[in-house]
């Protein structure tokens, strides 16, 4: 009983943080910890859990978004001066320099981060990631739990397109007709951004893309139900193309590829999953050779201009970040 309890709870974490504006907001990322605090719990009060039957499964991913959690929270932690020299001593000096020019007194005492209240924002994001990975790789074990999670993502994914169509229909650029963001809002979903909103119909299309994929059932299943998957597929997957996120479409046509290679492996083609293989790495080659040559067309060289820009921003931000090694 507990375990379908805790996937319900999951579930439900998954439909808050997305239709609530994409959880931009501090207060759903809390409600999303909170949410997966409890599905992990229930997820471990198992029986077949606590028996010792089954071990609780741990993936390195989430340890890697647990020790970035626990990287952001150390950076809220008021630390003396001597601890700013030795971990982030531009941070320290960008302090001091703020203080003087307000001519306010500097703290002995002071967080690393310069903005604490963005750090924790950040942890608790990381926090709530963990969380939700962990509940569920422990709520959804069994091929039949898979299906359930599966369908939640293409649930919420419908979910935020109806309210995406009607934001379009009632030709309002406010999402649920109520928030106003600080760009306008032209994706049909509950995302500000169009790349997040991208980027979560790619992840229905793949889930989808596994719905089709997975074992079929001992009982007899309906055509209708066999070619549900694969249509929603083509669907999420258009949506995905058409908010236009470069990203997301190299993503996902890298995902697929790497999918139909697994797939002919598992049913004995390792031929065809070779050449699927050398055609998926001789596309990317062929479109990136075709750029090259064409790089002094109008819409090609636009493009590169904008990515390069985007890249140059990522990279400036990255190296304003690690000004020291410790960090």
């Amino acid at each position: 009983m507990l375990r379908p309890i805790a996937q319900g709870v999951l579930a439900l974490t998954l439909m808050i943080i997305t239709l609530a504006i994409g959880g931009v907001h501090t207060q759903a990322a809390l409600a999303a910890a909170a949410l997966g605090v409890v599905s992990g719990g229930l997820a471990l009060a198992h029986p077949s859990t606590r028996s010792g039957g089954r071990r609780a499964y741990v993936s390195a991913t989430m340890c890697a978004a647990w020790l970035l959690a626990l990287v952001g929270m150390l950076q809220v932690v008021p630390l003396p001066p001597w601890a700013h020299e030795l971990l982030h001593p531009k941070g320290l000096s960008l302090y001091r320099e703020g203080a003087a020019l307000l001519q306010a007194p500097a703290e002995a005492w002071r967080p690393l981060a310069l903005d604490p209240a963005a750090a924790a924002d950040r942890a608790l994001r990381w926090w709530a990631l963990a969380l939700a990975m962990f509940a569920s790789a422990n709520a959804f074990r069994r091929a039949d739990h898979a299906r359930r999670l599966l369908w939640a993502v293409i649930a919420t994914g419908g979910a935020t397109l109806l309210v995406g169509l009607a934001q379009r229909v009632f030709g309002t650029t406010r999402v649920w007709g109520l928030y106003e963001a600080r760009i306008p809002v032209s994706g049909l979903s509950t995302f500000v951004s169009t790349n997040h909103a991208s980027a979560f119909f790619g992840l229905c299309a793949l889930c989808a893309v596994a719905l089709a994929l997975l074992p079929a059932r001992a009982q007899a299943v309906s055509h209708t139900r066999e070619l549900a998957p694969g249509l929603l597929a083509m669907i999420f997957g258009g949506l995905a193309i058409g908010h236009q996120s470069t990203g997301t479409t190299l993503a996902l046509g890298a995902a697929l590829a790497t999918i139909g290679v697994l797939e002919l492996r598992r049913r004995g083609h390792p031929r065809l999953a070779r050449k699927l293989t050398v055609a998926s790495v001789g596309l990317v080659g062929l479109a990136g050779a075709i750029g090259w040559v064409m790089r002094a067309h109008p819409i090609v060289a636009e493009s590169a201009r904008y990515h390069g820009g985007r890249l140059e921003i990522l990279s400036a931000g990255l190296r304003a970040s690690m000004d020291h090694g410790r960090l």
